[in-house]
């Protein structure tokens, strides 16, 4: 069930360049109606995710449950790679085929949406849930739903987990520099800001910190933005980083990047997530799962996890990640595939998922469920908070391309290497090649 939100998410990029290319060439558009299938025996639905190891040991279970609630149908259940589904789905489509179910991310999932692989859920939605207590859709984190909608609000995919960040920080090294905790103080821009200063350390003074303030292994600098109520790409695809908000947001970034705070990634060495795991970073945004990696360290170090911090305009804003679920376009037993994701995603079921250590809620009366463990970090709760101002990325074509650009094209103005109005004509050129063909359709 839980997906790979957690990946880093440079590991996700060489694999998709061709992906769309692939998607649209299969020429697909449009979706079916449901399919209605004879009485008689079993119907068999194929399921592609991308589970494995204990993690497929808990799926077999849930589909195990599932099959015996539903003896009409049973769930042949086929592992893919999560590198390999945007690929082979449309081919698939194409070629008829396709699963019935398929677990999907939403760093490359509207990329399928765009291609036209998917069944339509709006109609299925508002029929079986909007109204449905035992099920009640209202329930689940707007952030989630909107992860897997269409620019025009269709709901093209069903969220089964979020994937979403806090500010975990070293508590021994904010205790060394005789900084107050982040929890302790007014935790906005600023404060952070003077903070990642103080943490980064060069004690033998030759230009290299040993220890440094901030960890952007994680982190998307433009929820910075976002917080700030600026956007990233207007609803006609056009560059939305010339506002005030964002450039206000980008000017604060720069200054990150200016003082040396954010540890670098090297090759060969510990990767900056793994440097706070030492104890040489203060400041380390990740999802609650850190938590786990950090109780088990054989070298302990204190730590404990905050909010966002605040903008200038009192905001905080956190984008989603995760995993979800959608219905192929040629499915034959759509129903059926609806059945099933709906059990997946009940209440009763998501309660057994949030067993599972470090599982974060789908849902709003979940989140004490959740965070109820005593093990570290303290306010581990607040990541309840934090679900309630996330949000989904752009939910635009090419948004895996497109977010690639922006932090390419962007990343030169942050290291100083162009100014801001020089980086953001570059990307306006890189969004108009982008979306080039669509503009003379």
């Amino acid at each position: 069930m839980k997906g790979q939100g957690h990946w880093h998410r440079r590991t996700r990029v060489a694999f998709l360049a061709g992906m769309l290319a692939v998607a649209m060439a299969a020429g697909l558009a449009g979706a079916l109606a449901v399919p209605t299938r004879a009485a008689g025996s079993p119907v068999t639905i194929t399921w592609w995710s991308w589970s494995h190891d204990a993690e497929l040991e808990n799926v077999k279970k849930y589909v195990a449950q599932f099959e015996k609630a539903n003896p009409d149908i049973k769930v042949n259940l086929v592992y893919v790679n999560w590198t390999d589904i945007p690929k082979k789905l449309p081919i698939a489509v194409a070629g008829g085929s396709a699963p019935d179910v398929v677990n999907v991310d939403p760093y490359w999932a509207y990329d399928l949406a765009d291609a036209g692989v998917y069944y339509d859920l709006t109609e299925l939605a508002q029929r079986d849930l909007k109204a449905d207590p035992a099920y009640d859709i209202a329930d689940i984190f707007p952030g989630a739903l909107q992860m897997f909608q269409t620019m025009d609000g269709r709901q093209f995919g069903w969220p089964d987990n979020l994937d979403i960040q806090g500010f975990f920080y070293n508590t021994d090294l904010y205790d060394a520099a005789g900084l107050v905790s982040p929890n302790d103080q007014p935790w906005n821009w600023q404060t952070m800001l003077e903070d990642a200063i103080k943490l980064t350390r060069d004690t033998n003074n030759d230009n290299k910190p040993e220890q440094y303030g901030f960890s952007e292994w994680y982190f998307d600098w433009y929820q910075l933005v976002l917080a700030n109520g600026g956007q990233i790409i207007t609803s006609d695809l056009k560059n939305a980083l010339r506002s005030s908000a964002a450039r206000q947001a980008m000017e604060y970034w720069y200054k990150f990047n200016q003082a040396k705070v954010i540890a670098p990634y090297v090759t060969g060495q510990p990767n900056p997530a793994q440097m706070f795991n030492q104890g040489k970073v203060g400041i380390q945004p990740c999802g609650y799962y850190l938590s786990l990696t950090l109780n088990k360290l054989e070298r302990p170090i204190g730590y404990d996890v905050t909010n966002h911090p605040l903008s200038p305009i009192g905001k905080r804003a956190a984008t989603a990640g995760g995993g979800g679920y959608i219905i192929p376009k040629t499915s034959k037993h759509v129903e059926e595939a609806w059945r099933l994701i709906k059990f997946l995603t009940s209440k009763e079921t998501l309660a057994q998922v949030l067993q599972q250590p470090g599982a974060m809620p789908l849902r709003r009366s979940q989140v004490g469920m959740a965070f109820s463990a005593t093990f570290p970090p303290k306010h581990k709760a607040v990541f309840g908070q934090i679900l309630g101002y996330t949000v989904s990325s752009p939910q635009v074509p090419h948004w895996s391309t497109v977010r690639e650009k922006i932090m390419g094209d962007m990343g030169k103005y942050f290291s100083g290497q162009v100014s801001m109005d020089q980086a953001l004509d570059q990307l306006d050129k890189d969004l108009a090649v982008i979306y080039r063909d669509r503009a003379t359709k």
